[in-house]
């Protein structure tokens, strides 16, 4: 890549020669990123998962873009642009993982966590899958678990030994950040763990006004960066990230995959839905507050992908829905009158069942 096209992007590579960047080039981090990504998957490791290299990223810049609403876009600071465009750069490389750690997954807290799993899966149908597995798919369930934690303590530069040995990675990444100022390394680790955290409403802890340097365009509302994060994730499930002859290469067989594909094969599309006036008529004015998805779910054994996908759709409303009210009260309590989440409701009606029912019996 030459140049950034995506808004995302070319907002966030103008804070390039802000005090606390000294110098650091986008282009570059982004390329660096990229190659680590590429890692995913390999060597038996994730391999089975849905994608997550480059292409997640990219969509999700796509979704930001439509998800901050023109107002907030106008009034976000350059900082704010560079620590949300780094932290979807960075929060999934967690699940990077060496052959040589997986070789010395014995020597970190990967054998409790074995044992536990196969302990609490003994009684259940799942539980004779897990037994028939080889460490692989275990231990590729262990660094799922805590990839948000691997990441911030990577960035941070700590050693995590315990949650698996990667002194490449997180010498590499290290080096690729080398130049951005320490503070505001450690809240974009922070940031990247918060996606998998469940504590964005502590606004001690994500600053609704953090300051990198004097200049207006060095404020950072961490709170902010941290919910968009967690939404675009969320909302990255169309079927780029199941291509299908990937999945015929792979031959996924693990039933947590096998499902995650299906369902995310049979979206077409997630995006903010045209709202309509009194009269009925689309109104481009009127601010989205609903966000439809496009999906197509072709025979009955495709029912568990839907109701698959039909229970994470209930979950992301509930992610919505307190992402709002989180939004809400900075407005009130902290001053953050700028900063916008229209976002209310996801409307299914776009989704299309052949040959079942979409409710389920009870």
């Amino acid at each position: 890549m030459d140049k950034f096209t995506n808004y995302v992007e070319i907002q966030a590579e103008k804070a390039e020669n802000l005090s606390f960047c000294r110098g650091i080039k986008l282009l570059y981090i982004r390329d660096k990123v990229e190659t680590m990504l590429e890692m995913i998957g390999r060597g038996s490791i994730f391999e089975e998962y849905t994608i997550h290299n480059i292409t997640h990223i990219d969509q999700m810049l796509k979704i930001v873009e439509w998800l901050i609403p023109e107002k907030t876009k106008k009034s976000m600071t350059y900082a704010e642009w560079l620590m949300l465009t780094l932290a979807i750069y960075f929060h999934d490389l967690g699940m990077v993982v060496t052959r040589d750690e997986f070789a010395d997954r014995d020597k970190t807290t990967f054998k409790d966590y074995k044992a536990k799993i196969l302990s609490e899966t003994e009684q259940s149908e799942y539980g004779e899958y897990v037994k028939q597995q080889e460490d692989t798919f275990l231990y590729q369930e262990f660094v799922r678990e805590n990839h948000a934690v691997r990441i911030r303590q990577w960035i941070e530069g700590k050693n995590t030994s315990n949650l698996g040995e990667a002194n490449i990675v997180r010498n590499e990444i290290n080096d690729i950040l080398k130049n951005l100022d320490k503070m505001f390394k450690v809240d974009l680790a922070m940031i990247c763990e918060s996606h998998h955290k469940d504590d964005i409403f502590e606004f001690s802890k994500y600053k609704v006004k953090k300051m990198y340097g004097n200049t207006d365009n060095e404020k950072v509302n961490l709170n902010y960066i941290a919910i968009i994060l967690r939404i675009a994730d969320l909302l990255h499930i169309t079927r780029d990230r199941t291509p299908s002859v990937t999945r015929k290469l792979i031959n996924v067989t693990n039933p947590i995959s096998v499902v995650e594909w299906e369902k995310q094969n049979a979206v077409r599309a997630v995006g903010a839905k045209e709202q309509r006036n009194e009269d009925g008529a689309i109104d481009g004015a009127k601010q989205k507050d609903t966000i439809e998805i496009t999906a197509y779910f072709d025979g009955a054994d495709t029912a568990e992908a839907y109701f698959g996908l039909s229970s994470y759709l209930q979950y992301t409303r509930k992610e919505l829905a307190k992402c709002s009210e989180i939004v809400e009260k900075a407005q009130k309590r902290e001053g953050a009158t700028e900063y916008e989440f229209p976002w209310r409701e996801i409307d299914e009606s776009q989704i299309e069942v052949i040959g079942f029912e979409k409710k389920k019996l009870q």
